[in-house]
């Protein structure tokens, strides 16, 4: 059974469609723009500089550590139920024509979701993580950026277990197992596992401008497609302690964001 209700998953879905709706409604002000003024040369502009906030989704695969959850050889399970393999995802980013370059960054919060089970244990999922990205300017005019990116940043996932009832916890006088934490979390234990990521992408931005021929700053809408590759296994924490034996679990596989934000440019040779 998953609940969502009021957590920042249903609210991440609410702003997608926040999103969804600013967009069409600006589809008739893109639709109703003027003609290029003669003064602007779009063989002159460099891509414009925009910071955004983004939502989307994120995938990781929760085979390895379901399997931690599910245990059919144990004789009462572990009363946890297993984690969805995708999460909706909110953030901020930036970027900037640096050097025929377009430079950036992007802070991204994953919620996972919130399962529980008939036995009174919970368990989530949610992941962070922040990445500075670099571009090439592949077709860019006054008012559009198309241009593939590649994206180096750390995260880290957060798996947080709940029991109604309590119970044992596991002491740090050593390094525990993940088995160890998922059979004695106690009211509440947390499990931090950290990774680095690489993602190549494609992302596409259109500034919104006024009638205005000398109007510079407008609404960015943009989307940014990506694949997160994480190469290493997830090493894993519990209280500051190192934790054997734990699963992979980190972002991988497709991404797509969907960005609205405030950007602008200059002519070039202007000031």
């Amino acid at each position: 059974m998953r609940l969502t209700f009021g957590s920042p998953r249903a609210l991440a879905s609410r702003f997608a469609g926040l999103a969804v709706g600013a967009g069409l409604l600006c589809a008739h002000a893109v639709a109703a723009q003027s003609a290029l003024p003669s003064k602007m040369d779009p063989d002159k502009v460099l891509p414009f500089s925009t910071f955004y906030a983004l939502v989307g989704r994120l995938n990781a695969d929760p085979t390895m550590v379901n399997s931690h959850f599910t245990r059919p050889d144990l004789a009462n399970g572990t009363g946890f139920s297993a984690l969805s393999n995708d999460a909706y995802s909110v953030g901020i980013g930036g970027s900037t024509p640096i050097a025929g370059m377009i430079a950036g960054f992007e802070w991204t919060y994953a919620d996972f979701g919130y399962e529980t089970s008939p036995q009174g244990k919970t368990n989530r999922a949610e992941t962070t993580y922040f990445m500075l990205t670099g571009g090439l300017p592949f077709y860019t005019t006054w008012k559009m950026t198309l241009f593939p990116f590649l994206g180096v940043g750390a995260g880290s996932m957060r798996v947080t277990l709940k029991t109604r009832d309590g119970g044992p916890s596991v002491s740090t006088t050593k390094s525990p197992t993940f088995d160890e934490i998922v059979l004695s979390p106690g009211l509440e234990s947390q499990i931090l596992g950290t990774y680095l990521m690489v993602q190549p992408g494609l992302g596409l931005d259109y500034l919104l401008l006024s009638d205005d021929p000398k109007s510079h700053l407008g609404v960015t809408l943009g989307v940014r497609f990506g694949t997160a590759i994480t190469p290493n296994r997830t090493p894993w924490k519990y209280r500051g302690t190192e934790v054997f034996g734990g699963p992979t679990f980190q972002p991988s596989g497709g991404t797509l964001r969907v960005l609205v934000g405030i950007g602008g440019f200059r002519i070039a040779g202007a000031k």
